[in-house]
């Protein structure tokens, strides 16, 4: 893997951690938003999981 795609992917990773720290401390300030967040985290985890199929077959 070369070095220029092991740090785009560090960075993907960390922005995404990122997003998951601000999206736990807004549900925790507005429980209101339990519902709304965990449909977008239903949906964008079922698209990471249709991404992967996509790559182990076209691999």
């Amino acid at each position: 893997m070369p070095l220029n795609t092991l740090v785009l992917a560090m960075v993907v990773v960390i922005l995404t951690l990122l997003v998951a720290l601000l999206l736990g401390a807004l549900v925790r300030r507005y429980p209101t938003l339990n519902g709304p967040v965990q449909a977008a985290m239903t949906g964008v985890m079922a698209m990471m999981a249709m991404m992967s199929l996509l790559v182990a077959v076209t691999r």
